[in-house]
C-alpha cells in the first residue's frame, strides 16, 4: 500500500511517546510501597520561596560577597563569591527557584562543537564560556538525554564544600535510598528537568550564615 503509515502524525503526537502520561505516573505510585520518588509528584506549595533581589539585595533573601586576587596584569579577579542568608530560611524552603529554573540547557553536541571551533584559536568570548559550562555545569540526571544544565543565575556564588556534612543547600529530591534509580519511573520521567535543577535548603540556615552546597551533588542517584 502507498498510504503513509504516519498521515497523521505531528510534533505534538510524537511528544506524547516520549513523555510518560500523568495516569502511567499515577497507576506506579498505587504500588505498596509506595515508591520513593512519588514523594516529590508536586512542588510543595507551603514551603517558602527563597529569592535573590538582583536589584535590591537588602530587600530578598540572599546577598553576594566577593574576595579578590590580584591578576598578573595587575588588575583585581574574584577569587571566591559567598551567598548569605538575610532571613532565617527553614528547611525544606525552596532556594533560588527562579534562578534555577533559568538554567541553560546544552546538549553534548553543541558542547562538543563550541571545543571544536575552539581548535582554530583566537576565540576567547568561546574559551571562557566553555570554561564557565565546564565549572558550573552538571550532567543530567535522565538517561540518554545527553544534555548539560549550566545555572546561570546567582546560585552558582554558593560556595561548593567537599564534605556533605558541611552543607546546608541540596538537590530537591535526594539521592535515591537505594542509591539507585529503578530502571523505569515515570515519576522520574516526567519531572525529570525540576529533578536536575531545584535546590532546598537541607537543615534551618539562621539569618547571616552561608549557603554552602555539596560538591558532587549533582552526581548521587
Amino acid at each position: 500500500s502507498k498510504t503513509r503509515a504516519l498521515k497523521y502524525f505531528d510534533g505534538v503526537t510524537h511528544l506524547g511517546y516520549q513523555v510518560a502520561p500523568k495516569a502511567w505516573e499515577t497507576i506506579y505510585c498505587r504500588r505498596e510501597p509506595t515508591p520513593f520518588e512519588c514523594a516529590y509528584r508536586h512542588l510543595d506549595f507551603k514551603a517558602p520561596l527563597m529569592e535573590f533581589n538582583i536589584e535590591n539585595e537588602a530587600e530578598g533573601a540572599f546577598s553576594v560577597t566577593a574576595e579578590y586576587k590580584e591578576a598578573e596584569d595587575g588588575t583585581k579577579e574574584i577569587e571566591r563569591t559567598h551567598v548569605w542568608a538575610n532571613v532565617d530560611i527553614p528547611k525544606g524552603a525552596y532556594i533560588m527557584a527562579e534562578h534555577l529554573a533559568s538554567s541553560l540547557q546544552l546538549s553534548h553536541q553543541s558542547i562538543a562543537n563550541l571545543k571544536r571551533n575552539m581548535e582554530y584559536g583566537g576565540v576567547t568570548v568561546i574559551e571562557d564560556f566553555v570554561d564557565f559550562v565546564d565549572e558550573f555545569g552538571h550532567e543530567s540526571k535522565a538517561a540518554g538525554s545527553e544534555r548539560t544544565l549550566v545555572e546561570i543565575g546567582a546560585s552558582y556564588f554558593i560556595q561548593s564544600v567537599p564534605n556533605e556534612a558541611e552543607a546546608n543547600v541540596g538537590r530537591w529530591i535526594p539521592p535515591h535510598p537505594e542509591g539507585r534509580r529503578p530502571k523505569y519511573s515515570p515519576v522520574y520521567e516526567r519531572h525529570r528537568l525540576s529533578f536536575d535543577v531545584f535546590m532546598v535548603a537541607t537543615k534551618d540556615i539562621p539569618k547571616g550564615s552561608e549557603l554552602k552546597r555539596f560538591a558532587r551533588m549533582w552526581e548521587a542517584p
